[in-house]
């Protein structure tokens, strides 16, 4: 979907025991900064317990980690834990 629209993809690693995830999903990803950011994207949520192939595909080794690609899947960023609505804003807004 993102290659076929052009956009980056933002790839959300977590699981369901992390806890900074679980606030990140109720406070960042919901505050009207970040949802305005994040239209310029498509956005998905990988569950590293379940998805162990694109885990290690992505080379993630902590929860929550959210990659930025663009959309030929060339990485643009990484931030791995607890990201603040600010900074999410600033993350989801970098393109190449």
């Amino acid at each position: 979907l993102a290659r076929a629209q052009g956009k980056p993809l933002f790839v959300d690693f977590e699981t369901t025991w992390c806890g900074p995830c679980k606030i990140m999903d109720e406070w960042v990803y919901t505050a009207d900064d970040v949802v305005d950011a994040a239209q310029s994207v498509v956005a998905v949520k990988v569950d590293g317990d379940e998805r162990l192939d694109l885990k290690d595909r992505f080379g993630v080794t902590g929860f929550p980690t959210m990659i930025l690609l663009d959309a030929g899947g060339a990485e643009l960023g990484r931030a791995t834990g607890y990201v603040n609505v600010a900074d999410m804003t600033k993350f989801l807004g970098t393109e190449s």
